[in-house]
């Protein structure tokens, strides 16, 4: 047997679970009660050993004295014991409880109840005067494994592995320790058996003449009773190898540990490989009895921004963050330019799209979740879709997503079912009985649901998720089972356009096979498009190489994902109110939707609804988050209309333009036959000045140009489509250009010219 030394007391052998004798036990049992006692952790973070360190009158207390009072506060019975700390104390003994842990979990809650006896006598019993049950739970192990890797091996071996839950049982008795009474003898009872995941009763009866080893009765009131849960946990995207499927564990969950994962979490579990009788099958089956379940954000440094930090507050969050942290928030809430670089930190990779980065910064921060006094909830979590042609790194957006949530489901259109979008009914192999196994918006309850190829999903499927979308829950009626189940999730699609390209002549609900039932529910729906443009070739050229080189800013964004993460956690904190301005600037904007909705001539994406004024509120509610804001201010609500105007209107709006441009040219046509000129002819068209000046008239009218900045930009658009209809679309004609005036320069002439020549609707023309 090998030997090492540890820190304190004696050489202790490292053993293994096949050779376990009670007496190195019972060393280990009190090494670890010494440990208990003597581990400090100074502020600094670096541990003292108060016997290595020579005083015995130490003024800082014992690290695990202190969390009793933690277990008493909180009622717990299982104290968590970091692996590094004993790690650091006794190297010997860290090694001995990783390699023999099962054997040794006896052993380690009797070292515990001493502990508690020792430092908290009125906690260590229970209020008939039995003594208490304890609980030990190690985490923070050096090393984990990955989900395949747990084989016979590591039967009794403390282990851990990262996972992905898929089902839970209920929570359920399980007879721990049982007591039972002899029906021959009727005079000895036997206590404490242990239940090793069967019933298991005792070998034989204790009275030399009785000699029973079948007929026994079990003491209910005397025997002892645990909670006790079944977890089915998944193997992670990233630890499958190629060509494989992943793998399943079942883990057990004790005491305090149960009802600590639900579905979709991913979770860090430690603990042990146990044998399991399969009753049924009259075999043995693999499970893992886990002591510590821990969520994935808090031990690999990612940061779950939707992890109910809404319900515990900005002061909440801040104490959990580190000072390093806390500098970095700090320095951001200073940034003058916070929405813009933020926005360009969200997929640096993808080149371009600000606004489409900046409708995903917004669906991460969401808006204020309510309820009203029936209990109507009004859903906060904000939808996005995204429409465009192939190749315009739609899929590499919703990956980026996905991987920025630890509580995240990618998943494509054309491979999910209803069932599996939702929810299903399945058979416990154990009991029998039906259970429901969540599908991928119950597993991204309190995230978000990425669905690429949306399109491609059949119409069935599609209206399973409109309950989820905006009640954000889904009712289920099967096998005599009728739940309604929580879907607190935002929407992330992607789509394809009808016919592989977007036609520009056609509106978006001709261009998307998707039902307006599903489009109203987006808050909002950009298009991406991929038009030939020789500037913006060779400015994606050049980032897609240098992504590819190594360089550029696609490897450094503005601000760090970490950074980006610990932001939004605080920012999600914040629960921003409506003010008057505000209120007056949503209902403002709601009737210019609604105006530009039925003005003629025009063609919105869909038709504006109520729901189109909540995504208003949300955004604007969004916003304020983003810059920590307590009250929403009239100019959120500004970009939050223009947000929405853009994503419902961008792409018809060079049509529309063409519409009312051609619309009027017509109309000067028709007005024309009336009037003649000098020489009997007609006067036809109007001057590229007049018919700028009367859309730019008709665009304030309407509401549609808030700002002097906003109606440049309007005058420029219509100057391209005016371009493109002469000379690409050969539908306006220049029907007469003026002369150079005497002493005029070229570029003076040309800007004058374009400006006073005349034009008209070409005659073969033909406006449908």
């Amino acid at each position: 047997m090998e030997l090492a030394t540890g820190h304190l007391g004696d050489a202790l052998p490292i053993m293994n679970t096949m050779n376990a004798p009670v007496e190195l036990c019972e060393r280990i049992k009190e090494r670890f009660l010494n440990f208990l006692n003597d581990f400090i952790l100074q502020d600094r973070g670096e541990p003292e050993l108060s016997q290595l360190s020579g005083a015995s009158g130490s003024n800082s207390t014992p690290h695990y004295v202190d969390q009793l009072g933690v277990l008493r506060e909180r009622d717990l019975t299982t104290l968590s014991v970091d692996f590094e700390h004993l790690s650091l104390y006794d190297q010997t003994l860290a090694v001995n409880v990783a390699e023999a842990y099962y054997r040794l979990e006896p052993f380690l809650k009797t070292a515990l109840a001493a502990f508690v006896r020792q430092h908290l006598d009125i906690y260590a019993e229970q209020e008939d005067g039995s003594p208490k049950e304890f609980w030990v739970s190690f985490y923070n192990l050096e090393q984990g494994d990955r989900l395949r890797e747990l084989r016979s091996n590591k039967i009794g071996k403390l282990s851990q592995f990262v996972g992905t839950v898929t089902r839970t049982t209920e929570v359920r008795p399980e007879l721990y320790k049982g007591t039972f009474r002899c029906m021959q003898c009727m005079r000895e009872v036997v206590r404490g058996v242990e239940q090793q995941f069967k019933y298991t009763q005792p070998l034989i009866c204790p009275d030399a003449t009785c000699g029973n080893r079948i007929a026994w009765s079990l003491l209910m009131d005397e025997s002892q009773f645990v909670d006790w849960q079944k977890v089915k946990v998944q193997e992670n995207p990233d630890e499958v190898p190629a060509g494989s499927l992943p793998r399943t564990m079942e883990v057990i969950l004790r005491n305090d540990q149960v009802e600590s994962v639900r579905p979709g979490d991913k979770a860090c579990f430690t603990g042990c490989l146990v044998v399991v009788p399969d009753v049924a099958a009259l075999t043995y089956r693999l499970a893992f009895l886990a002591c510590a379940t821990r969520p994935l954000d808090v031990g690999s440094g990612v940061v779950n921004i939707r992890g109910g930090e809404e319900e515990d507050g900005p002061a909440a969050v801040l104490a959990g963050l580190t000072q390093e942290q806390a500098e970095s928030l700090e320095a951001m809430r200073r940034d003058a330019s916070l929405y813009d670089r933020l926005a360009d930190s969200v997929a640096p990779h993808v080149w371009g799209h600000r606004d489409v980065k900046r409708a995903l910064l917004l669906m991460l921060l969401g808006g204020v979740r309510k309820s009203t006094r029936e209990g109507i909830a009004l859903r906060g979590d904000i939808n996005v879709a995204i429409v465009g042609d192939p190749a315009c790194a739609k899929s590499q957006l919703l990956k980026w997503v996905a991987g920025f949530l630890p509580r995240a489901v990618y998943t494509s259109g054309k491979a999910s079912s209803a069932a599996g979008l939702t929810a299903t009914v399945v058979r416990e192999a154990d009991s029998g009985e039906f259970c429901i196994e969540a599908g991928a918006l119950m597993l991204a309850d309190n995230g978000i649901c990425c669905i690429d190829e949306f399109d491609k999903m059949d119409v069935k499927d599609q209206v399973a998720i409109h309950e989820a979308m905006e009640q954000q829950t889904i009712s289920i009626a099967k096998a005599g089972i009728q739940a309604t189940l929580n879907a607190r999730t935002s929407v992330l699609a992607a789509a394809n356009p009808a016919g592989g390209r977007y036609d520009r002549s056609k509106p978006l609900k001709y261009n998307v096979a998707l039902p307006p039932a599903i489009l109203s529910r987006f808050d909002l729906l950009h298009v991406m498009l991929d038009e030939p443009d020789a500037a913006l070739d060779r400015a994606i050229a050049g980032h897609i190489l240098d992504a590819h080189r190594g360089r550029g800013a696609v490897l450094t964004p503005p601000y760090a994902q970490a950074d980006m993460q610990v932001y939004i956690k605080y920012a999600r904190s914040v629960r921003p109110r409506l003010g008057a301005p505000a209120r007056a600037a949503l209902v403002a904007a709601y009737q210019a939707l609604r105006g530009a909705d039925a003005a003629p001539g025009t063609s919105a994406a869909y038709r504006i609804t109520v729901r189109q004024l909540e995504a208003l509120v949300r955004l604007s509610e969004a916003l304020a988050r983003l810059h920590l804001r307590a009250e929403v201010r009239a100019a959120d609500v500004r970009e939050a209309h223009r947000l929405v105007k853009n994503s419902i209107v961008s792409v018809d709006a060079p049509d529309q333009e063409l519409n009312l441009l051609v619309l009027r040219l017509r109309q000067a046509d028709d007005e024309a036959g009336e009037a003649v000129d000098e020489e009997g002819a007609p006067e036809a068209g109007l001057t590229q000045r007049d018919l700028l000046r009367w859309y730019f008239e008709y665009m304030v009218e309407r509401g549609a140009v808030a700002g002097q900045e906003q109606g440049l930009e309007e005058l420029v658009l219509a100057e391209k489509v005016l371009g493109t209809l002469i000379r690409r679309e050969h539908v306006v004609m220049v029907v007469q250009t003026p002369a150079q005036a005497e002493g005029e320069s070229p570029a003076e002439y040309g800007r004058r010219a374009q400006l006073e020549r005349v034009l008209a609707l070409n005659p073969n023309y033909s406006l449908d």
